[in-house]
């Protein structure tokens, strides 16, 4: 789970710029899905015992999920405090992200996804996530 955490945690979240929230997001996006690849027969052991212990499952949701989406929320509100976000709802759009990123990170570890487009699917939920939730006339 540290791995999952050090994705977000890695330095603080203090862009002045989209341009800047870009790369940091992406860096976080092919991490994310990285950890798919890498570690994909661990994950799939840890997706069974989600799907078949409530304890697991209960763990896996209101721990290390809910700490991973506390995070972004994190982020998203100091985006929207420095201008360069729209005033949607943080709570919705920090769990729509991080559950979009487990998803496809899930594909990768179940061979869903080739390993060759980690890239593309990182470049777009960066694209899609940085043109839904930042102001356009910040967006690179």
């Amino acid at each position: 789970m540290q791995a999952l955490y050090d994705i977000q945690e890695r330095e603080p979240f203090t862009p002045s710029s989209v341009a800047e929230v870009l790369v940091k997001d992406k860096a976080q996006f092919l991490a994310a899905q990285r950890l798919g690849v890498q570690y994909g027969p661990l994950l799939r052991v840890l997706h069974e015992a989600i799907q078949q212990s409530p304890a697991i499952r209960a763990y896996w949701e209101e721990t290390v999920m809910e700490r991973v989406v506390r995070r972004a929320q994190e982020d998203q509100l100091y985006a929207q405090a420095n201008g360069l976000a729209r005033p949607l709802d943080t709570s919705i759009m920090s769990r729509a992200l991080i559950e979009m990123s487990t998803q496809f990170m899930w594909r990768f570890a179940f061979g869903l996804e080739p390993p060759e487009r980690v890239e593309a699917v990182a470049e777009t939920l960066t694209q899609l996530y940085v043109h839904g939730f930042y102001l356009e006339n910040h967006c690179g």
